[in-house]
């Protein structure tokens, strides 16, 4: 199991940078990583992951981009966001 500062996010643009991930969520608080995972070609898998500095951070993020199924509105269509298990 992950820790609760931990945020899972799906279905990401393949021109998405982690760079671009960790501005994302930099509006919450302080994203000590962000990392979009990369196959072995170094192609984006859609999905990645943001580590906020403390529970609340990442817990304000996933309360303020909440919605319908939890939902990354910066992004079209939106993404999923959830807590990392």
């Amino acid at each position: 199991m992950r820790p609760a500062n931990v945020l899972f996010i799906d279905g990401l643009p393949s021109p998405l940078k982690s760079e671009d991930l960790r501005q994302m969520f930099q509006t919450f608080g302080t994203v000590l990583k962000a990392q979009v995972i990369m196959d072995y070609r170094g192609l984006s898998m859609g999905c990645g992951y943001v580590m906020m500095e403390s529970e609340a951070e990442a817990t304000e993020a996933l309360d303020a981009l909440s919605g319908p199924g939890t939902v990354l509105r910066v992004c079209r269509p939106p993404l999923p966001v959830a807590q990392a298990s």
